[in-house]
């Protein structure tokens, strides 16, 4: 994938989306965010420096019709969106929900079978029985399971301050600990790029002393 292809981010004016957006625009990638909140959306990316261009467009996640606009046109998928915690009657309709209309998007025309679709899930989905977290794994086995070429990339909890850097792991094991929000948009924006990355699942965590990100993608077990 190219830098300056069409990347759709979903939930790009979040904690994490924004770096996304942020890292994507400082490479040149032509990006086009989806949000309920256009203006607050355009003052918060047109400060942020690079060659790359940020188109904002209005939709709903829920709305399989705004999906399907958004996704128009585009090279590439990051969804890094999430219901409110404790909003749990939005668990299914976005974490889960959400995945569903991409995937019924993009496998609705020829064009959507040769998008890459990056997933932001979290650490600890595939052994919790908390709703947040049950759905957010059915979203991720919806994307196995779709035949599209993806990846999902579950964080450590959010905390920033960490000395260190991205380390990569497998195995959801949730003890690992946590993750600066700038690593996890650095591993979901290289992952995005990456062909070794491409059909995997992994953990997301701060460390010190982690190698470097490519090599660390080279390592991956496929799913």
């Amino acid at each position: 994938m190219a830098d300056n292809s069409i990347i759709v981010v979903f939930g790009g004016t979040g904690t994490i989306g924004r770096q996304v957006v942020r890292r994507l625009k400082a490479r040149g990638a032509h990006v086009r965010a989806m949000t309920r909140r256009v203006g607050a959306a355009h003052r918060l990316f047109d400060r942020y420096p690079g060659d790359g261009v940020v188109d904002v467009v209005e939709g709903d996640l829920t709305v399989p019709q705004d999906v399907a606009a958004a996704l128009d046109g585009a090279t590439g998928v990051v969804m890094t969106h999430g219901a409110p915690y404790g909003f749990e009657d939005g668990y299914k309709a976005v974490d889960y929900g959400a995945v569903a209309n991409v995937i019924d998007a993009l496998n609705g025309s020829q064009e959507g079978r040769n998008i890459k679709v990056e997933l932001m899930s979290s650490i600890g989905t595939s052994h919790s029985d908390q709703p947040v977290l049950a759905w957010k794994f059915r979203g991720e086995e919806a994307l196995r399971d779709s035949g599209l070429d993806y990846v999902i990339v579950r964080p450590g909890w959010f905390a920033d301050g960490n000395e260190g850097g991205v380390r990569l792991r497998q195995g959801d094991r949730v003890e690992y600990g946590q993750a600066n929000t700038d690593d996890i948009a650095e591993a979901l924006v290289e992952g995005l790029f990456s062909d070794d990355a491409t059909g995997t699942t992994f953990e997301v965590f701060t460390e010190v002393g982690a190698p470097g990100i490519a090599e660390q993608f080279a390592g991956l077990e496929r799913d």
